[in-house]
């Protein structure tokens, strides 16, 4: 059985793309790495209008990140010693890689609980952040932003509103509307009337305007129940706008009954 050799020009673009292979794929796992360092949800469950990924989530993406980030670091590694003969260089190269990557890695991590992290005015109180048009009770948002606006005559212009909930262990929501014209956060409870039109948010208890119910300090609370702090109003307001969901609404005419 004869065996055929490759000549050396041969071995020579055989060795060549074997390490643009390698190039290519190293290029595609600092992309990732360098896109999770600026912040950018990476888990399906980020995409607008999805639950964000919330704590387990986070740390398994985080735990899956660092692994690549090993596998990418070693792949750089046997890559060097095969291309390099230079000790010196080699060494530096792999240290270089090594901190870049776990920098990254660890990057990504902080920017994924950052990115769920809860308003700390719950005092770690609440569980989890939930999308509200999925919830029984909250499944007509349009109706009740629109019913709200319409209280306040405000519908002759455009109006931004967001939606924002979050559940508790006992099982219980609390959920809000921040409404960015009227610099209004209000407390929505929700409505199980579908033959009517959801007033829940026009009629709720809270409507907090930013300066008018709220006070810098806890202390000016002063037994109020009504009033609540500039932090709190901020810190949902703030978190509804990077994680709510969203709502534009246009110009609109009352029906004659109003």
């Amino acid at each position: 059985m004869s065996v055929v050799q490759n000549g050396p020009e041969e071995n020579w673009a055989i060795f060549m793309l074997g390490g643009m292979t390698r190039s290519f794929f190293h290029l595609i796992f600092l992309f990732v790495l360098l896109i999770s360092m600026g912040g950018l949800p990476v888990s399906l469950a980020c995409i607008p209008g999805v639950l964000p990924a919330q704590a387990v989530q986070g740390q398994i993406s985080s735990f899956l990140r660092i692994r690549v980030a090993r596998r990418f670091i070693r792949s750089l590694m046997i890559s060097s010693l095969r291309q390099k003969n230079n000790m010196r260089w080699k060494k530096m190269n792999n240290v270089c890689c090594y901190v870049f990557c776990t920098v990254a890695a660890f990057s990504s991590s902080i920017n994924i609980c950052k990115a769920d992290q809860l308003p700390d005015v719950f005092n770690n109180s609440a569980k989890e952040r939930v999308v509200l048009s999925t919830q029984p009770y909250f499944t007509r948002p349009q109706s009740a932003i629109a019913e709200l606006i319409a209280l306040y005559e405000e519908n002759g212009k455009t109006n931004h509103l967001c939606t924002v909930g979050y559940r508790w262990d006992d099982g219980h929501i609390m959920a809000f509307a921040h409404w960015q014209e009227a610099k209004m956060l209000a407390l929505w409870e929700g409505s199980t009337d579908e033959d009517r039109p959801d007033t829940s948010l026009a009629l709720s208890r809270r409507h907090w305007v930013f300066g008018k119910d709220t006070v810098k300090t806890a202390a000016e609370i002063n037994g109020s129940t009504y009033l609540v702090t500039d932090k709190y109003w901020q810190e949902i307001t703030d978190d509804c706008e990077k994680n709510g969901e969203h709502y534009t609404v246009a110009p609109f005419a009352l029906n004659s009954s109003e």
